[in-house]
C-alpha cells in the first residue's frame, strides 16, 4: 500500500475535502500528507489525531501507519505540554497518545 490515508480515504469513499470538512484539518495538508512521504513522517500530532477521529479510526493505528514512530514521539515527547495547552488544554488527550505510543513500542519490541 503505497498511502494509508488515500486508501481509508478510497475504502470509505470519501474525497479530501470532505475529510478536511470533518476533521477541521485544513485541505492542503490533506493533500500533502496524501503525496509527500517526508511530510507524513512529521506529521503535527493534533492532525494525527483530527484525521484518525473524524475517519473514526483508532488513533494508534492511523499514526503506526502513517508516520515515522521514532521520530512522532521524539517530536510529541518535546511538544505534548505545550500543545495540550495551546490547543486542547486537555491531559486526556495526552494520556491517550502516552498509551498509544507505549503499545505502538511494545508490539515493535515483540516483532524484533
Amino acid at each position: 500500500m503505497n498511502n494509508y490515508l488515500n486508501y481509508i480515504l478510497c475504502e470509505k469513499n470519501i474525497s479530501k475535502t470532505e475529510l478536511s470538512k470533518i476533521s477541521g484539518v485544513n485541505r492542503t495538508t490533506i493533500v500533502k500528507l496524501c503525496s509527500d512521504k517526508k511530510y507524513r513522517k512529521g506529521m503535527r500530532i493534533d492532525t494525527a489525531y483530527n484525521i484518525s477521529k473524524g475517519l473514526n479510526i483508532p488513533l494508534d493505528e492511523f499514526i503506526k501507519q502513517m508516520c515515522d514512530i521514532e521520530y512522532f514521539e521524539n517530536k510529541y515527547q518535546e511538544n505534548k505540554k505545550e500543545i495540550v495547552k495551546k490547543k486542547y488544554n486537555n491531559i486526556d488527550i495526552i494520556n491517550k497518545i502516552d498509551i498509544i505510543l507505549e503499545k505502538i513500542n511494545n508490539i515493535e519490541m515483540r516483532i524484533q
